[in-house]
């Protein structure tokens, strides 16, 4: 990396790659860009080296590192199309979108890559994969480059990143109730996303054999979770009766597991109750702060939307 530039030529280097216009749709979707616009493409460049925008081509300097590390990943054969390319880390991508997508931002790009979906807006729906971060490893990550662009950022936006979540609502309130209230958030502690609880073998007969349970959000301090009901208008015998089994191994465990539906967490004043109501169970004297109405009610545009984060 300690000659990489940012070039025209290299630009269409990448584009002559293999993948690129198979993933060209996916990209316009998340970019909401056109097909007639040609997409950007981003490349590191050394300290010292011209960072001019040109003709499609986006520079980024790679950040110094305290540490001897390796903040890229090489990839070879039929994906690079004949030499070998370089590109960063999830972590480190994550650091280099900091800088221009702000903490809320980069909050909700965290919480995604943190997460075991991929949500296609090409397609209309989330697919199964792999985390591609995780909190602890980008907070290290941070550590090592304490004078790299976007650092701050992201140490905050970490503040809202949750590890495994499994669907986009999870991520949304994950980030609504998390962030700092500057940033659209509620200011409330950032739980856990589906934790597992062990059953014990008394309570697991009595749940039908159940051994264990997954709570979406539970704070475990408090003893305190939330499940978000996404099938409450389903007349679905079989999810009610594990719903019912769900609730009293919670009660049995004494674990305080309150129920949202979609028209709580979409009405902006049942969602302020409901948080209000959740505050009073972790222990926590809270109320919605009036001078961040505006970031707030953008937050919610965002995070209850199609989920764009890149």
């Amino acid at each position: 990396m300690g000659e990489a530039t940012c070039t025209a030529r290299q630009a269409d280097a990448v584009r002559d790659l293999p993948w690129y216009s198979e993933m060209g749709p996916f990209a316009r979707s998340l970019a909401g860009l056109p097909d007639t616009q040609r997409l950007p493409v981003h490349l590191m460049v050394a300290p010292g080296h011209d960072r001019c925008r040109r003709d499609g081509a986006v520079p980024h300097r790679t950040p110094a590192f305290e540490t001897p590390m390796s903040p890229l990943l090489r990839v070879e054969g039929p994906l690079a199309g004949g030499d070998p390319v370089h590109v960063p880390t999830p972590g480190l991508y994550l650091l280099l979108r900091a800088a221009t997508l702000g903490v809320a931002g980069t909050a909700a790009l965290g919480c995604t890559m943190a997460a075991s979906y991929l949500c296609d807006p090409a397609i209309g729906r989330c697919l199964p994969r792999d985390p591609l971060i995780t909190a602890g490893a980008v907070e290290e990550l941070c550590r090592k480059a304490p004078a790299a662009k976007g650092r701050a950022v992201l140490e905050e936006a970490l503040g809202a990143v949750a590890d495994r979540s499994r669907s986009p609502m999870e991520t949304a309130l994950t980030v609504m109730l998390a962030l700092k209230p500057a940033h659209g958030g509620m200011g409330l502690p950032k739980p856990e996303l589906n934790a597992k609880i062990e059953l014990p073998d008394e309570l697991s007969r009595a749940v039908g054999g159940q051994r264990s349970m997954l709570v979406d959000l539970y704070w475990p301090d408090a003893g305190a979770g939330v499940e978000y009901d996404s099938t409450e208008f389903h007349d679905n015998r079989e999810q009610a009766i594990k719903d019912r089994q769900r609730q009293l191994a919670s009660d049995l465990l004494g674990i305080d597991v309150g129920p949202w539906t979609s028209a709580v967490v979409h009405d902006e004043r049942l969602f302020s109750m409901a948080c209000a109501r959740l505050a009073e169970r972790l222990g926590l004297s809270w109320h919605p702060d009036d001078r961040f109405t505006w970031q707030r009610r953008c937050l919610r545009a965002v995070m209850l939307g199609p989920h764009r984060f890149w």
